[in-house]
């Protein structure tokens, strides 16, 4: 199927081809590499790649994204009075546990981020609110 123009419908069959192109480049070097937003007119579009090198214990597929906030979490958290051994740990929020993910540290206001065991969705947290459900 030849592509005549860009359009939002255009991207989606085009993004899965591209992300399994991704992930085997990725795992041949030891890398993930996520696409990032794209821009585009009628006929030509533009985009970036996000890369991270896998670490211990990140399996194929982890997102370049993912390994990001682990490492700002490892690097920034000391500044809040964190232990980097919780990157990982469970705590509860409203009656909802979620695993500690990372953070953003250009995050103003909401800078925790973690997954909802339940649900599997990411949240952003305030650090406050992290740090009174972790009992610190």
């Amino acid at each position: 199927m030849k592509t005549e123009t860009f359009s939002k419908f255009d991207f989606n069959p085009l993004r899965v081809d591209v992300k399994k192109a991704l992930d085997e480049i990725g795992n041949k070097y030891g890398i993930a590499i996520n696409m990032a937003n794209i821009s585009y007119s009628e006929r030509s579009a533009s985009g970036s790649l996000k890369m991270a090198i896998l670490g211990e214990g990140d399996e194929p597929g982890t997102s370049a994204k993912d390994i990001q906030l682990r490492e700002d979490f490892k690097g920034w958290v000391f500044k809040h009075e964190i232990p980097e051994s919780l990157l990982g740990e469970e705590f509860t929020i409203m009656g909802d546990t979620f695993i500690l993910l990372g953070y953003k540290p250009r995050a103003k206001k909401f800078q925790i981020v973690a997954k909802n065991k339940k649900t599997g969705s990411n949240y952003k947290f305030p650090i406050a609110d992290v740090r009174l459900a972790l009992g610190l």
